[in-house]
This record gives structure tokens, sequence and C-alpha cells, in this order.
């Protein structure tokens, strides 16, 4: 699956590669479920990629609630050791093999559990008491990290990884670095393809 190319620059709109967002893979990580997925170009040459570097910043797409310049710097930290992990050079050049894009989405949500009881059973005749119900409400943070790999030759999306669990943004310095390694490590074991 090839992605479209607008006319000039880079084209950070990835409708080709779609179906990031359909969450497969269930992994557990710190008590809390992670789930990742993965996509590529079959038609890249991944074995010719050799050097790195960021995306321009004006084409970065932008969460405004998670624009935490320290979180920003953990993320990529932890990118960048994953893929020098993996041989990948950075250089600050206009050409390196490939550029990397990323995007951190917090979404607020609440779960909510309904517990049905019934009072004074005679099951010998099936009738049933009065019911009495019981709702259990908890809100949570979902956190979904978008990790995009752009062919700079072609243009073109090559790669996108998806990782997304329960977060919690009030997590001290830490816990924090250690979720976001963990993340960034789940994304990126599939990347390069078959590597």
């Amino acid at each position: 699956m090839r992605t479209r190319q607008g006319s000039g620059g880079w084209n950070p709109n990835l409708k080709t590669l779609a179906s990031a967002s359909a969450i497969s893979v269930a992994m557990a990580c710190a008590g809390i479920g992670i789930t990742v997925d993965h996509e590529a170009d079959p038609e890249a040459d991944f074995a010719a990629y050799d050097t790195y570097d960021w995306m321009p910043p004006e084409s970065l797409r932008v969460n405004i609630r998670t624009r935490d310049p320290m979180v920003e710097q953990r993320i990529r930290d932890a990118i960048e050791a994953q893929l020098r992990a993996k041989g990948l050079r950075k250089v600050d050049s206009d050409d390196p093999d490939i550029r990397i894009g990323y995007l951190l989405v917090l979404k607020d949500g609440v779960d909510s559990q309904t517990m049905y009881e019934r009072s004074d059973p005679d099951w010998r005749y099936r009738t049933y008491g009065p019911a009495t119900t019981t709702t259990r409400t908890t809100t949570f943070t979902m956190g979904t990290l978008v990790i995009d790999v752009f062919d700079v030759e072609k243009k073109a999306l090559v790669w996108r990884g998806v990782a997304e669990g329960q977060t919690r943004e009030d997590q001290d310095a830490e816990k924090q670095e250690e979720r976001i390694n963990e993340a960034v490590r789940m994304i990126l074991t599939e990347f390069p393809p078959g590597g």
C-alpha cells in the first residue's frame, strides 16, 4: 500500500495507511495493557535505510494537551535509542534516508459497570422481588502514540507504528519515562519489517 502525495513538500495526511487505528496485538506493560499495531509499504526497501533525521517542525501534527517539552524530549530520546540499537545513524542534513515523525494524543474516557440484584428470589416459582441497581463509574485517560517513517527520496510514508493504552498524566517523571520507553520499544520492535 502506498501513500498518495500532494503537490510538493511533505504530506503528513496518511489516509492510505488507514488501519493503524485498528489496534490488534495486545501486550501487557506495567500492569496496564498496551496494544500495538504496525503497517508498512510492501514496496519500500527498508534495507537501504541507514540514516535518519526528524520531520521538519512545521510538518508535525500537534495535540495541544500533550504539548509538553519534557514529554516530547522523552519520546525523542526513546525513539533515537531504539533507532541507534537498530544501526541507524542520525544526520543533521537535508538528505537523510528517512525522516521520523510522531504524535501523542490523550483522550479522556469513562467506564461504567451496572450490577443488577434482585431480592427475595423464590426459585420454585421463578419469581423475583424488586430489582436494585448499582452503577460504578471510573474515568481514565487513553494515550495513543504514533510513530511515522517517511522515505525522503519518495517523500512518502513507508511505515507506521501505533501504541495505545491507559495512562496517567500525574505519573512521576521516572514512571512516565519507563512507560514511554516501553511504548516506543513495542512500536519499533517491528521496524524495519523483517529486520
